[in-house]
């Protein structure tokens, strides 16, 4: 890593040269590329503004940010003075052998950013003559990148979960119920959009560490259903509104109280977070060959938990939901059959069907 100062005494105006590693620059770029295609942003997003976004987001929450020098200076009332600091992507020149002015061209490994701080007058009171504005800055993304990706999703949309978050009641029954308006690519690459009222109950990620979502009971917008357990992907909520229409049928407080924090935490307790829309089965036979009983083993991502049936070595009976089973056994083939009940047997057969009718 090299760092490189320039003080420009005629525009009062610091230049700070620095390198990220190759590790985080990978993160912070993959990051938000699925950011860019979920929010329909076209992907020639400027680079820079990816990493003036992701350090604005975290710096206040980053442990680099604690240190005694630093911490005292980060506040709410300041905290602006650094994120109106800006980062670019270097584009300098060099004069090649001939005399020709070429583009500088850096490896993955060395691609250079450059911040320019109009006003350095912040972070030159916290390192006042050491001038470590870059280690500060690098500090603050590469510890971003090793975060485990539902945080670094956190921050990607941390307006979002601030806003529910505030929401949150741990009186259940005195919870507020509010609008959720929700966006997800359809096969044909179109957004659909939809509306749910909601009684926030928890924000939670799932087993895999992957994502953030939001739990509660919900139901569509101008539906007369129940509310039902309800779980969204915090990446697929457009928005929130905190106003409920008073024409929309709401719960009461007892109602919340009695039964319906009962029904999450049973839910939350046998299933993972994403699958908590339906009601688990008490007993999914599903019979493995031999090569299915150790692909069971080796594939442990998202997989219900199990027992061994008593009567058959090659049967385990799974307690989980539909929708968990189905997306799980996918990857099995003939592998594994399912036994019963019957609709989820009848559904697996059908997905085989139509994989095999493809290829006629």
């Amino acid at each position: 890593m090299a760092f490189k100062f320039d003080e420009d005494r005629n525009k009062s105006a610091t230049k700070v040269y620095w390198t990220l590693s190759e590790y985080a620059q990978d993160v912070i770029t993959s990051d938000w590329d699925e950011f860019d295609k979920q929010q329909s942003i076209p992907t020639d997003t400027r680079y820079s503004e990816r990493y003036n976004k992701t350090f604005q987001n975290y710096c206040k929450y980053a442990f680099c940010s604690r240190s005694p020098e630093i911490s005292e200076k980060i506040t709410s009332e300041n905290i602006s003075a650094v994120c109106s600091l800006q980062f670019s992507i270097i584009k300098e020149t060099y004069l090649s052998e001939t005399g020709d002015k070429q583009n500088y061209k850096f490896s993955k490994k060395t691609k250079d950013m450059i911040i320019e701080m109009s006003d350095g007058n912040y972070l030159t009171e916290i390192y006042e003559g050491e001038k470590k504005y870059a280690r500060y800055f690098r500090a603050v993304l590469e510890e971003y990148a090793r975060l485990p990706k539902f945080k670094r999703e956190k921050f990607l949309y941390i307006d979002k979960f601030e806003k529910i978050e505030k929401q949150l009641n741990k009186d259940y029954e005195k919870t507020k119920p509010i609008i959720v308006n929700t966006y997800s690519s359809g096969y044909d690459g179109k957004l659909k959009r939809s509306r749910f009222i909601v009684y926030p109950y928890k924000l939670k990620p799932g087993r895999s560490l992957l994502h953030y979502y939001l739990v509660g009971m919900g139901r569509k917008m101008g539906e007369d259903g129940k509310f039902e357990p309800f779980t969204l992907r915090l990446t697929n909520i457009e928005s929130v509104d905190l106003s409920v229409p008073l024409d929309e049928k709401t719960l009461s407080g007892r109602d919340l109280r009695v039964s319906k924090v009962t029904e999450l935490d049973k839910r939350l307790d046998r299933v993972d977070v994403p699958y908590i829309n339906s009601a688990p089965h008490d007993c999914i036979r599903v019979k493995f060959s031999d090569n299915g009983l150790a692909l069971l083993h080796r594939i442990m991502h998202n997989r219900p938990d199990y027992e061994k049936d008593k009567d058959d070595d090659h049967i385990r009976i799974f307690k989980c939901t539909e929708l968990e089973i189905i997306n799980y056994l996918h990857a099995f083939g003939g592998d594994a059959v399912v036994l019963g009940p019957e609709l989820i047997r009848n559904k697996m057969k059908e997905f085989y069907e139509k994989a095999r009718n493809a290829y006629k």
